[in-house]
């Protein structure tokens, strides 16, 4: 199931964002960041559903859905059934299941053995994947779809590249399933970080998954969790609108520690700042709107139909 979120109200009357109903229905949403994604996720999602027995979902925004390019596809890519041990009953339909009297034993295999059935899947086919390596006790950042590109426009705004990131210390984790969370993964990327920066659009949803996940690490293991607000509880990311890549760069040089990396995130962040202002459109060169998004003036006492 392919959700349009228009997370800016782009072409929406209303900005919104669809996350937090895929989670009510029970239903693994996919986020994919680039038009390669769109394949390889569009594919495990199918792979996924056969699987699980759930219903998938795949969340498209505007930034990469409307953007064009070519990748190289040599071959179509396969996935891994995951060594999980299956109910006797099966994850996909039970005809021996009656409905609606078992309706209660129906949400029960849901959350009990399908929902982890899907955790499985994207941990044995690395729908999360980590992109730079760390270091222990220094800062990782989780982030997903449009976040992550998002942060590589950021780095390449500021004349850095992951492999900076890495060198510095400072790991990646890309997901790929932003629903439900897969917990193995996040909690071995975490291992040893002191901080991480969760990096999404929007009202806080990876960030949520990702302290609940990590809230039961024992005392000498835990860390901060940081994103929406800094650990001590300051503004970091808006929950409004939608990032930008000076948004990014500003929040990530708020949580680097002092480092050569940080030294360069000011420096980059300087040179941004008196950089010439975009040219701005002109009334001719002003995007066509939708029709329904144009207001009009009318004349005091007429009706408008």
């Amino acid at each position: 199931m392919i959700a349009g979120d228009d997370h800016n109200a782009e072409s929406s009357v209303f900005a919104h964002q669809t996350d937090h109903i895929f989670a009510a229905t029970l239903m693994p949403l996919l986020f994919p960041a680039s038009i390669e994604d769109y394949v390889r996720f569009g594919l495990a999602g199918i792979a996924l559903s056969r699987f699980s027995g759930l219903w998938v979902g795949f969340k498209a925004v505007t930034e990469v859905i409307e953007s064009a390019g070519s990748i190289s596809q040599s071959m179509l890519p396969t996935f891994q059934t995951p060594d999980l041990v299956r109910p006797i009953h099966g994850l996909n339909f039970d005809p021996d299941l009656q409905w609606p009297a078992q309706r209660g034993e129906y949400e029960r295999r849901v959350l009990e053995e399908r929902i982890p059935a899907a955790q499985a899947f994207a941990y044995a086919n690395e729908l999360d994947v980590t992109v730079a390596g760390g270091e222990a006790g220094g800062l990782g950042i989780v982030t997903a779809g449009k976040g992550y590109t998002d942060l590589l426009q950021a780095l390449a705004d500021l004349g850095l590249g992951l492999s900076d990131l890495s060198r510095a210390g400072v790991g990646v984790l890309k997901i790929g399933m932003i629903w439900p969370l897969e917990p193995r993964r996040i909690c071995e990327f975490a291992r040893g970080a002191k901080t991480l920066f969760v990096i999404e659009e929007k009202r806080s949803f990876l960030e949520d998954q990702v302290k609940s996940a990590l809230y039961g690490l024992p005392q000498g293991e835990r860390l901060d969790v940081v994103g929406k607000t800094r650990a001590d509880g300051r503004p970091l990311l808006a929950e409004s609108s939608v990032l930008s890549s000076t948004a990014v760069a500003k929040a990530l040089l708020a949580v680097l520690p002092e480092s050569m990396l940080r030294q360069r995130v000011v420096a980059g962040l300087q040179t941004l700042d008196t950089s010439p202002a975009p040219k701005q459109l002109s009334n001719v060169e002003m995007p066509v709107r939708a029709p329904y998004d144009v207001q009009r003036r009318v004349r005091s006492g007429a009706l408008v139909q």
